[in-house]
């Protein structure tokens, strides 16, 4: 994988923290990657919360947030995941709250945070 993932399992959710840098033309397999291993996590653990936050340095294209987000069912992500992503980079935050749209546009439980505490509120309302 080519970003670090750490994985910390909460009571109700998981706690999940990506690092690393995005490499161009590289960050949509990248992400789908990190999200196709989440959801194997999610399946084994048990676990549909995720609370996900991004130390991912650069951009990410319109079309990378797009590839992501446009076909989730493909890499292994269940409508029953409901994630809330802390995206700490204002670079990409812009096209990631775009991803989150798009996903919940197609019935998936997911929003875009530039904060922990707000991130972890939301997932805990329900």
């Amino acid at each position: 994988m080519s970003y670090d993932v750490t994985i910390e399992e909460m009571k109700d959710y998981l706690r999940v923290e990506v690092s690393g840098d995005r490499v161009p033309g590289q960050e949509a397999d990248d992400g789908i990657e990190v999200w196709r291993h989440l959801a194997d996590v999610c399946r084994e653990t048990g676990h549909d919360k995720l609370l996900v936050i991004l130390h991912l340095s650069g951009h990410i294209p319109t079309t990378a947030s797009y590839k992501i987000a446009s076909n989730p069912d493909k890499f292994g992500w269940e409508k029953r995941f409901k994630v809330a992503v802390v995206d700490l980079n204002q670079e990409s935050r812009l096209e990631n709250y775009l991803t989150g749209a798009i996903a919940v546009s197609q019935g998936y439980d997911a929003r875009i945070f530039d904060n922990e505490l707000t991130a972890e509120a939301w997932l805990s309302k329900s």
